[in-house]
């Protein structure tokens, strides 16, 4: 009778419907899901702590130069017993506020290098696995010292593992945060800026960072063949613009 009993219980949905009787849209309920999972984010973590309901995936990474998934990124997902599938961008998120993602990126970075050294890169065809490093990982002391670790143990390389920092990370940006990363790149590991172009980012503050690559946002890049139609149709006029200015 309730929205939370038809997210619930959707998967039987098809079996007691009316469809005759459907006065709502799709967007609606969907939207209503979205808050409802923002509003129980805090039970939503604690049964995943409980019962081990979060899971490590592996999200293919097509590398344009060589034509193939070449990598792949240890991403951190979670499937609640009421709400199904959890948005990963929202669990880090709400993580982050609780403070429990220090817990979990202590497991992923765990599980990485355990996964990696089980599984044969010409099999797999992933030369390379990334883990996303939140703000507040990159903000303790030690973190450096728990990557080198699991490295010993498992005997993993560091052209083996890479490491992603959301470019938004970089505006919180501290002397602990800075030198963390100049540790691992110093250490072999390849660092690339994630979401590069919707912070503030420029190019000289881009080439004193230890970072090997950018990553785009794939809407940006979509969006970039409308600016070349425009400046080819326009490109004068702005040019001309600009001088005056």
């Amino acid at each position: 009778d309730t929205v939370d009993e038809l997210l619930r219980f959707g998967h039987n949905f098809t079996r007691f419907v009316d469809y005759n009787k459907i006065y709502t849209h799709a967007s609606s309920v969907t939207g209503m899901r979205s808050y409802l999972i923002e509003a129980h984010m805090d039970e939503i973590l604690d049964r995943a702590v409980q019962s081990g309901g979060i899971r490590i995936k592996y999200q293919p990474l097509w590398s344009v130069k060589e034509q193939r998934f070449d990598s792949a990124e240890a991403v951190i997902a979670l499937s609640d017993e009421i709400y199904g599938e959890i948005d990963p961008d929202l669990l880090i998120s709400a993580a982050e506020e609780s403070g429990l993602i220090v817990r979990l990126g202590d497991r992923l970075i765990k599980e990485v290098f355990a996964f990696a050294a089980q599984e044969d890169p010409n099999k797999t065809g992933f030369s390379r696995i990334y883990i996303r490093l939140s703000v507040n990982q990159c903000m303790q002391m030690d973190i450096t010292d728990k990557i080198w670790e699991q490295r010993e143990k498992y005997r993993i390389t560091s052209d083996r593992i890479g490491f992603a920092i959301r470019e938004s990370a970089y505006e919180n940006m501290s002397s602990v945060f800075d030198e963390n990363l100049r540790k691992l790149s110093v250490q072999g590991y390849r660092i690339v800026l994630d979401g590069f172009g919707r912070g503030y980012t420029n190019m000289r503050r881009l080439l004193d960072m230890p970072i090997k690559a950018v990553r785009l946002v794939r809407e940006d890049v979509d969006g970039m063949a409308e600016l070349r139609a425009l400046f080819r149709q326009h490109g004068g006029e702005l040019l001309d613009g600009l001088f005056r200015v």
